[in-house]
């Protein structure tokens, strides 16, 4: 089949017609196929081979129409198979791989929180609790702890002081004997 001459071939289960083929890809004529590019999301390292040649792009990578090889998504982003580009990450998501294991996005733990394009989670500082997950930065994803609980480490909420411990200031990182809190107030 020569020219415009309307055909349909499917390639690696995507269906590609005439138009598909010659608009991105070159046409046939007598002289036999012209050059032909790959479509987005794959690639083939001997430009000019025939379009049965082109790879798909494993998920967590990427290229675009043309490319002789797929690239791997950067840290903080995503690609699925057949990706034109990647996806960043959205607030409360991170993605520390720059592989083909970058084909989604992971959910920040318990306690800890991430900003968009975030390549790893961070935990609350000691003395403040995670309010939510899907916030941008410290400030908005982490509260202090109020008087009578405290939090010793990284941690997804405050705990209370036990009986007959208490504490002195917001933010605070451990609990005292009560008795030293009436010291501390001067009685």
């Amino acid at each position: 089949m020569y020219g415009t001459t309307a055909y349909l071939k499917v390639w690696h289960g995507v269906e590609l017609t005439n138009s598909d083929v010659s608009t991105l890809y070159g046409t046939r004529d007598s002289h036999g196929p012209s050059y032909y590019q790959c479509p987005a999301g794959s690639s083939n390292p001997s430009e000019g081979e025939a379009l049965d040649s082109c790879a798909p792009c494993s998920a967590g990578e990427f290229s675009a129409p043309g490319r002789t090889s797929c690239t791997h998504c950067i840290a903080g982003s995503f690609g699925g198979a057949f990706s034109q580009s990647c996806t960043p990450c959205a607030a409360g998501l991170h993605s520390a791989a720059t592989s083909s294991e970058a084909d989604a996005c992971s959910e920040c733990a318990s306690g800890t929180y991430s900003g968009a394009s975030s390549a790893s989670c961070t935990p609350c500082v000691a003395g403040k609790h995670l309010v939510t997950s899907a916030t941008s930065s410290e400030p908005e994803a982490c509260s202090d702890c109020t008087l009578g609980t405290y939090s010793a480490s990284s941690s997804e909420s405050c705990s209370s002081c036990p009986e007959g411990e208490t504490n002195f200031t917001d933010r605070a990182t451990s609990c005292v004997p009560s008795d030293l809190h009436q010291i501390h107030r001067g009685r």
